[in-house]
């Protein structure tokens, strides 16, 4: 009943955002799809490349609807080494967007970003240096010039391995950011206070060696952590300290099929939001893993997997109601959509695709 209830206000939520990055002679920029929930159908709405060079990450308010922000690779920057974030508004009605401004981030290759949960601050994780750069976001939506700049390390400079940030969250609560750093195999933590005015890093969780940890998941209550590692194909089960900011791990496993060979790279991370299941996207493998989450201590049991509908499955956004997902299959150019069985957790085909060029990230609006 209440899965019901929540879906009759989710038919609000109709657009799909997506970052459409360069390459493989492709046009890059932001497209805005309408999806249709009863029917699962996607139809493109606009194409805009205004103020966008290459798109790497897309995301929106997490307070305030309408408020949209990209992650865009640059060289350079109004002057300034290193890529960009810029601000757009979406008109909830018609899916136009409008861009508004763009801020460097004395960072490199940004890949990532996420609102503090007032909306008042912008966060981005800068793959290429390993920083994780802030910036104020103003009433209008515009983006203020960087106010925090850091670069989380874990060793003496002669000692250091290049850092690879490739994402920051904050926990459900509001009170720790957490960034995954891919190259140092660390999941780096900061108490943020005083509307983000005030940050501080605590202990950080050291991941297992090699395995890259590149997206974050949070379960609904909070209590329960999951990382996806790129290097080592796995999901990372840790129970979460709300009160200190600690992680610990409990469990490990697998997302790829037992015996499996060859080259490949796990991407993505989502959790549905019931809090029952855990899916996770495999490039090379093409598919998704499907786990059930126990509902006593958030352990991981696997499901199976189910084909991503294309190759290398880069992202996922599972739609609000709990019904759809929308996968992005960066090489394919293709988004497929796909039915979540809301008793089960199973993936089936909706038998629904739509092209967009080199779909890096997808997010909903």
């Amino acid at each position: 009943m209440m899965l019901d209830m929540a879906t009759q206000s989710f038919t609000q939520v109709p657009w799909l955002l997506v970052a459409c990055g360069a390459g493989h002679g492709k046009q890059a920029g932001l497209a805005t799809f309408h999806f249709d929930a009863d029917t699962g159908r996607l139809a493109l709405r606009q194409f805009t490349h205004e103020g966008l060079v290459n798109p790497l990450f897309v995301q929106t308010d997490s307070v305030r609807r309408g408020r949209v922000f990209v992650a865009d690779f640059q060289d350079v920057t109004d002057g300034v080494p290193g890529g960009a974030a810029a601000a757009l508004r979406l008109d909830a009605k018609t899916g136009k967007l409008t861009f508004l401004n763009q801020q460097p981030l004395h960072g490199t290759v940004p890949c990532y970003l996420t609102t503090d949960p007032a909306g008042e601050m912008l966060w981005c994780a800068n793959y290429g240096d390993g920083t994780l750069s802030a910036l104020p976001i103003q009433r209008t939506g515009k983006l203020k010039p960087v106010q925090h700049w850091l670069k989380p390390v874990t060793c003496p400079a002669s000692q250091q391995v290049p850092g690879n940030a490739h994402c920051v969250q904050f926990d459900p609560a509001g009170r720790f950011m957490l960034s995954t750093d891919l190259g140092q195999d660390r999941i780096f933590a900061f108490a943020v206070d005083n509307a983000g005015r005030d940050v501080k890093a605590v202990p950080h969780g050291v991941m297992p060696r090699g395995s890259g940890p590149r997206h974050l998941a949070f379960h609904p209550n909070g209590r329960w952590l999951y990382a996806v590692t790129e290097y080592g194909n796995t999901v990372i089960a840790m129970d979460y300290d709300t009160d200190h900011g600690q992680m610990r791990i409990h469990q490990v496993v697998s997302t790829l099929p037992q015996g499996l060979t060859g080259k490949h790279y796990a991407a993505d991370v989502q959790i549905h939001p019931c809090g029952r299941w855990l899916y996770a996207s495999n490039r090379g493998h093409h598919s998704i893993a499907l786990f059930s989450i126990d509902p006593v201590n958030g352990s991981l049991f696997a499901m199976g997997h189910h084909w991503a509908g294309g190759d290398w499955p880069r992202s996922m956004a599972i739609h609000p109601d709990g019904r759809h997902m929308i996968v992005g299959n960066e090489h394919s150019h293709r988004l497929v959509v796909l039915n979540i069985d809301t008793t089960t957790g199973q993936l089936s085909d909706a038998g629904v695709t739509a092209e967009a060029d080199n779909p890096v990230a997808v997010a909903w609006a």
